[in-house]
């Protein structure tokens, strides 16, 4: 955005230099000394905001580990481990679907899957009415500590998705349509939109899944990989 702004005042700077040769024009001093100069600026400003000044992408990679029974797939939760709400999913799912259950080989998958459908819950869950919350998380005598509330400053201005329209984004994951946690859609900035790739096995082995976020500014992607 900045960036964006100085190009404009730059334009329109060169602009009124050029008004003013204009005006000038009868004076070849004016005209041979002025237009190569604003000409050659106004390139270099264009090619080093938008060529050499953009921001670099940031990356960042962390395991995800998921534990579970390959006689039944359901979910094992350790005691000294947080509990994801989205494992309450799994017993959910293969209640409609028992098949999955016999197919042993299946198990990683749907936990991509699910692992998918985690991130998504969480995002709706931290950002249900605006992009723009206060998050404070910490510690207790009896866990951790999660609570979300809309900023002070906070705007109101976001770009909302349904419940619906998450699901519809989700198409080919699994455990669309099963939610641990009511959800009241996700809150996103201003001018963006959301895209989701379903993770899925394949003839050459498991593909990854991928979730983008995008407007003029930035582009927030989370893909995941399977690993063992």
């Amino acid at each position: 955005m900045k960036a964006l702004v100085v190009l404009v005042a730059l334009i329109a700077a060169t602009v009124f230099a050029f008004y003013v040769v204009w005006m000038n024009r009868e004076s070849e001093k004016i005209i041979t000394a002025v237009v190569p100069i604003s000409v050659a600026a106004l390139i270099g400003v264009f090619l080093s905001v938008f060529l050499f000044g953009g921001e670099p992408a940031v990356t960042a990679r962390f395991p995800t580990v998921f534990l579970y029974r390959v006689s039944d797939l359901q979910p094992l939760a350790p005691p000294d481990r947080p509990l994801l709400n989205s494992l309450f999913e799994v017993p959910t799912l293969v209640a409609k679907h028992p098949e999955l259950a016999k197919d042993k080989e299946s198990g990683a998958a749907l936990y991509h899957e699910l692992l998918q459908k985690a991130i998504v819950d969480k995002l709706a869950f931290t950002f249900p009415h605006s992009w723009e919350v206060d998050i404070a998380d910490f510690k207790t005598g009896i866990g951790q500590q999660l609570t979300v509330q809309p900023a002070q400053d906070a705007t109101e201005r976001s770009t909302k998705l349904t419940q619906a329209e998450l699901d519809a984004l989700l198409k080919g994951n699994s455990f669309v349509g099963t939610h641990a946690i009511p959800s009241l859609g996700l809150a996103l900035p201003p001018r963006s939109s959301m895209t989701i790739t379903s993770p899925h096995s394949a003839p050459s082995g498991m593909l990854g899944g991928r979730i983008a976020i995008k407007n003029p500014f930035v582009t927030l992607a989370i893909n995941t990989d399977y690993s063992m």
